[in-house]
């Protein structure tokens, strides 16, 4: 018995020091005890309020072979507390702000617990983006603590992270969530570099989030689309978006519901929109919304942000064509804010290496870009442009939102020359302004919008000769003032579907006017004063299910002084064929009753030579177009392949409004265009790096009634072969772009000349353009640096450097004959070159 009692008495006491032990390992001790461990081990002071470490606990620290920089970084992230180094030897402590910058990292895992490759995170508010690599590792520095971290990939449903959640001791593991069965769209967060998206067949562009492209060293919106697959700028332009065979004037380019009619500053060379007041851009070229109306090609969605801004922020730029600025205001608190953005070139003050060389482009073949023949002869050239934008958001409550913005941009030319006794000017102006007011309901289910929005086009041109006291002159005038009503309600039916209609009015009137006057005499050339108003209705139903996705919609136009009125289907599929492999179709028709003719007024400046025209019933008839598309893509470990082939088929272009000179003769004829092509798109990423290149295929036929024997002959914008390649790089804050571009030349109509000395020049002309210029190449290049002045400096400075034509190429854009009037008439062959090498700079700062 007493050995019984020993062997229990021993049992017990091995079980309660065995229990002391592990209570002792797991027990932890005051902050205020390890602080002042830290505090005589390494001579520091810690600074704080008795309330912030007051409770605070941690698990015991082994101090020995252990640097206190490593120490502090664990108590940071295990008691969310902020330790600031003061100096060498004093350390003040104290909670974590929202605007305080910490370091955070993760591993992004699906629903088996494997890691997910390539997902790309972005920080909001911020430009900076990353991707997780090969074991869904990512992590971020110098960002907000309070900030929001947005995760996207491919067939996981997009997913939103506070920083504070996952700062922690140690990285965190994040599971995403596999939609794939839920979500059919065709979903590409990372289409060519961050901040470019592809759903379905929409590209969704965010400038604050874009990556750099090569050439740009600002996120400009119409540069950026042209980066993509089957857009083409011909002309070196930022207007001059070609999409697939068509022209600029075919696209429907709106600022927050504001029509725009002019999209250009510097006559084509810059987008007159400030990128850095737009939240999102939708771009679409085939398989628009019923939604959209008015033009037959691609549609341009500019979007500014419609949140309530609680803080105030903005930025500030340089380059070396214009300054910029911009502010978010909070007015009152989660109710009402406001944006304002003012731009404007320096020119005229200061010329620079940038501005000589756009110049150089621009001008070239008219008054401006020669040089004085004598020294009789001397010129003066003033020129500016000019943005200005507004918006206000006002919360009326949870469900009611009001939103009103405007839009102001102007281009201002003044040209004189003097020849001896005779004084030539040239006066330009154009302006384009236009104001949105929107009223937004959004309940359960349920969507309601009404907006009211106007438009004001103006061009007016001049050109004055004065010899003495007598004054010739010519007038070119042209004008659009658009405004109109447009409205939606969407029902959410179901987790897999929806309804959306609506009905659009516009009150649409063109006018336009060529004059020649002088002493005794008023001679109106040519006039036109059209007014048009458009009733429309329009539904669309969207279907995703069984990973597919159907859209199918259709828009009713009625053209009230036209008495006509057009159904427009619109149909758009998507087709999951496996988890990485999608099918895609669509087809559309719409019409379009505004457009722009060619013009040439008798001067010798020939710029803002379009003319906005209206469709009547003695005049432009309505344009109508077909278009049907189909491809595939594929999306696995880093490879993007996208393909589509497409057909379109235009009706009722003349001669005029389809871009087309005719030399054998100038009257007005009617016609059609087919057009059919393929755009194909490889990309690899890997981790930071990725590099894309694209080819697209184009034909076009132009067909006119009575010209070139009724045959058909190659379109104007015939390039045939394009050929698009870009490396991206980024490297912490740098980002390195390079790209090159290739295609083949523009169609043109050749002549030849016969001179027998006895009388005028007999000019032969050869087939309608049945000659192409030169291959088109052109290198460009664009590098961009991030950085803060501290760590708690929440201002951030951004600086660029790009070159466009780095190896400095002549490259022929155009080339067009014309000759001069009478007898002892001359040939001219009127020959555009592309840019030389053409640096710029930049810099800016975010507050």
């Amino acid at each position: 018995m007493r050995v019984f009692f020993a062997i229990c008495l021993l049992v017990t006491s091995i079980c309660c020091v065995c229990g002391q032990s592990e209570t002792s390992q797991v027990s932890e001790v005051k902050l205020e005890t390890v602080l002042s461990d830290l505090q005589s081990i390494h001579q520091v002071r810690f600074s704080y309020i008795d309330s912030v470490i007051t409770d605070k606990t941690i698990e015991p620290i082994s101090y020995e072979g252990q640097r206190l920089q490593d120490i502090i970084w664990r108590l940071e992230r295990v008691l969310t507390l902020n330790f600031i180094r003061v100096n060498e030897n004093n350390i003040v402590i104290r909670p974590f702000a929202d605007e305080d910058k910490v370091e955070v990292c993760g591993y992004l895992k699906d629903d088996l617990g494997e890691p997910v490759y390539n997902a790309f995170l972005k920080i909001k508010g911020q430009k900076k983006s990353t991707q997780s690599d090969k074991r869904g590792y990512f992590e971020f520095n110098e960002v907000h603590f309070g900030g929001e971290i947005s995760i996207q990939h491919l067939g996981f449903a997009k997913t939103e992270l506070s920083v504070k959640n996952i700062y922690q001791n140690e990285c965190p593991e994040i599971n995403l969530d596999d939609q794939v069965n839920k979500l059919p769209e065709l979903v590409y967060s990372d289409f060519l570099v961050g901040g470019m998206s592809k759903v379905n067949n929409e590209i969704i562009l965010k400038p604050d989030e874009l990556g750099t492209l090569p050439g740009l060293i600002e996120p400009d919106i119409l540069q950026s689309i042209q980066q993509l697959p089957g857009v083409n700028g011909p002309f070196e332009t930022a207007s001059g978006i070609y999409v697939r065979g068509t022209s600029p004037d075919m696209n429907l380019v709106k600022w927050n519901g504001i029509k725009t009619y002019n999209q250009s500053h510097f006559f084509g060379m810059l987008s007159a929109f400030n990128p850095y007041v737009i939240e999102e851009v939708l771009f679409v070229k085939n398989g628009v919304s019923p939604e959209y109306g008015d033009r037959i090609s691609g549609v341009i969605d500019l979007k500014s942000d419609k949140e309530i801004n609680d803080e105030f922020k903005g930025s500030a730029g340089l380059n070396m064509i214009y300054g910029d600025v911009n502010f978010n205001i909070p007015v009152i608190k989660n109710k009402l804010s406001a944006t304002v953005s003012a731009r404007r070139s320096f020119n005229d003050y200061l010329e620079t290496f940038t501005y000589d060389s756009y110049s150089k482009r621009v001008f070239q073949n008219t008054k401006i870009g020669e040089l004085p023949a004598s020294t009789n002869q001397t010129s003066d050239n003033k020129f500016y442009f000019n943005d200005f934008t507004t918006g206000i958001n006002y919360q009326v409550d949870n469900k009611n939102k009001i939103t009103f913005n405007s839009l102001y941009t102007e281009n201002d030319l003044q040209f004189q020359s003097d020849d001896q006794d005779v004084r030539y000017t040239d006066f330009l102006n154009t302006k384009n302004e236009g104001y949105n007011l929107e009223w937004l309901h959004k309940a359960s289910g349920f969507e309601l919008g009404i907006e009211g929005y106007y438009t004001g086009y103006l061009l007016n041109y001049q050109f004055k000769r004065q010899l003495t006291s007598v004054i010739e002159s010519s007038f070119k005038n042209n004008s659009i003032d658009d405004q109109g009503i447009n409205s939606f309600v969407k029902f959410n039916l179901n987790d897999n579907s929806e309804l959306k209609a609506g009905y659009q009015f516009a009150n649409t009137r063109v006018q336009y006017q060529f004059k020649n006057s002088g002493p005794g005499y008023n001679l109106i050339l040519d006039q036109a004063d059209e007014t048009l108003n458009t009733h429309s209705l329009f539904g669309q139903y969207e279907l995703k299910a069984n990973k597919s996705s159907v859209s199918a919609g259709i828009r009713i136009n009625h053209y009230t002084e036209l008495n006509q009125t057009y159904f427009e289907p619109r149909i758009a599929l998507e087709q999951s064929l496996a988890n990485d492999f999608y099918f895609n179709a669509t087809a559309e028709y719409r019409t379009q009753t505004v457009s722009q003719i060619r013009e040439s007024v008798v001067s010798d400046l020939s710029l803002e030579n379009q003319i906005w025209s209206m469709a009547s019933t003695d005049g432009f008839p309505v344009i109508e177009s077909y278009q049907f598309s189909t491809g595939f893509a594929y999306d696995n470990k880093g490879w993007l392949i996208d393909i589509e082939g497409y057909y379109r088929e235009i009706d009722n272009i003349t001669t005029l409004t389809f871009g087309f000179l005719n030399p054998t003769d100038n009257q007005f004829r009617l016609g059609s265009s087919s057009i059919r092509g393929s755009d194909v798109l490889i990309k690899k990423q890997i981790g930071q790096f990725r590099s894309w290149a694209s080819y697209s295929y184009l034909f076009s036929e132009n067909k006119f009634m009575g010209l070139n024997d009724d045959q058909p002959f190659p379109g104007n914008w015939n390039i045939e072969h394009t050929l698009k390649w870009t490396a991206y790089y980024k490297l912490r804050d740098w980002e390195f772009s390079l790209g090159w571009t290739w295609h083949t030349g523009k169609t043109f109509t050749n002549v030849t000349v016969e001179d027998d000395g006895a009388g005028p020049l007999l000019i032969n002309y050869g087939s309608l353009n049945g000659r192409n210029l030169p291959v088109y190449h052109r290198l460009d290049f664009s590098i961009i640096y991030e950085f803060y002045t501290g760590k708690k400096n929440n201002l951030r400075y951004r600086v660029g450097a790009s070159v466009l034509n780095l190896y400095d190429r002549e490259n022929l854009l155009n080339r067009e004959f014309r000759t001069t009037p009478g007898i002892d008439n001359q040939l001219i062959d009127n020959r555009i070159y592309g840019l030389g090498i053409t640096p710029n700079l930049s810099f800016r700062v975010f507050w």
